[in-house]
């Protein structure tokens, strides 16, 4: 059966009603190998509050004696594929009550809770590759490369065939996230075809990674529809291509008042004593994976230098240009991947410029 056809008969089963308040919740974590995973359960109600949904397990391979590991609850969003009651349910992960893989979210909340007062604030913008089932880029010719103009920024933005290749995917996912109550804010094409961005946020605290999770979750499903891949990777094309990055936007309750660009300015005097350990936290292996792009990729900051600039798209640290008219508001940060854990991210930032550590 052609995918058309798989689909259009999956179709008639939505209208399908659970009987009474049955309800199902798809739980959503990350595992030990970094991969957004999920696997759905039926509840007996509809539960009203984050609380009312159930702790939960799933089974890791690292330790056969000992494989459980906790399913926490944490965010809950309407689920755009099943619809109706059905949730789309984001947690947290532990074994024997510690925090267990690389998902971090416990570590950044402790963080975020420890300078509340500070009230930090996220954004995310999230680009990613579409891919054909063999790993070529998504309606790339099968030899060759497509046209390559002057400036990739050519294809940013871009409208029309020869410009933009997979908008119905972005599309797609923009509207299946806005159902869902994922705090998604826009979405364009980058300057590669078939390269894609969508901004998460702004999000007070450890939030920001929760929706990002789910942002991410709803990506690869609407890529099962559209029988594509989606990847990630900071740098999945070689030659004069943009990279895929992950700019984090900040800010503080003292750099969104008024006079806050000094508060700005010393956030990234803060940063700037800490490069190194920054692009560690900024892609999942320790900034290997990041390296890539940041040596090689276009509109991408030098790994080298730590630089900052109003409206420079060159620069480690970019104040936008309304920002700095305005004198306040926030500042974004461009080094992380594509491939970055949100928490870890946000955790790091917090760490460097409201606790000094």
């Amino acid at each position: 059966m052609d995918h058309l056809r798989l689909q259009q008969a999956f179709d008639r089963y939505l209208d399908l009603a659970p009987d009474g308040k049955k309800t199902v919740a798809t739980y959503i974590f990350v595992d030990l190998m970094n991969n957004v995973c999920a696997k759905a359960r039926t509840l007996d109600f509809e539960p009203k509050s984050l609380e009312e949904y159930p702790l939960w397990t799933f089974g890791v391979g690292d330790d056969l004696e000992n494989s459980d590991a906790t399913l926490t609850p944490v965010a809950v969003f309407k689920d755009p594929f099943l619809r109706g009651r059905s949730k789309l349910v984001v947690c947290d992960t532990s074994r024997n009550g510690k925090p267990f893989g690389p998902n971090g979210r416990a570590a950044c909340k402790a963080a975020i809770d420890r300078c509340a007062d500070k009230k930090i604030m996220f954004g995310m913008e999230q680009e990613y590759t579409i891919l054909d089932h063999d790993g070529h880029p998504y309606r790339w010719p099968k030899y060759g490369q497509p046209k390559i103009p002057a400036e990739t920024a050519y294809y940013i933005c871009g409208v029309g065939i020869d410009r933009a290749r997979g908008r119905a995917l972005s599309d797609a996912h923009y509207l299946a996230c806005l159902y869902a109550g994922i705090e998604i804010t826009g979405t364009n094409s980058e300057g590669t075809p078939s390269q894609w961005e969508y901004q998460i946020g702004p999000c007070e605290g450890v939030s920001i990674g929760d929706h990002m999770l789910a942002a991410r979750y709803v990506l690869w499903r609407c890529s099962e529809d559209f029988d594509v891949l989606v990847t990630f990777d900071p740098r999945p094309i070689d030659g004069p291509w943009t990279g895929t990055g992950c700019h984090v936007n900040v800010s503080t309750e003292e750099m969104r008042s008024e006079g806050g660009m000094t508060h700005i300015m010393e956030a990234i005097k803060k940063l700037s004593l800490k490069t190194a350990e920054h692009l560690a936290a900024y892609d999942p292996n320790g900034g290997k994976d990041n390296l890539r792009r940041l040596d090689a990729a276009m509109f991408c900051p030098n790994v080298k230098d730590f630089s900052w600039g109003v409206a420079s798209r060159s620069a480690a640290i970019r104040i936008p240009r309304l920002v700095s008219d305005k004198g306040c508001g926030y500042f974004e940060d461009r080094r992380p991947s594509s491939n970055c854990n949100p928490y870890m991210v946000a955790h790091r930032m917090t760490a460097t410029i409201c606790l000094d550590e």
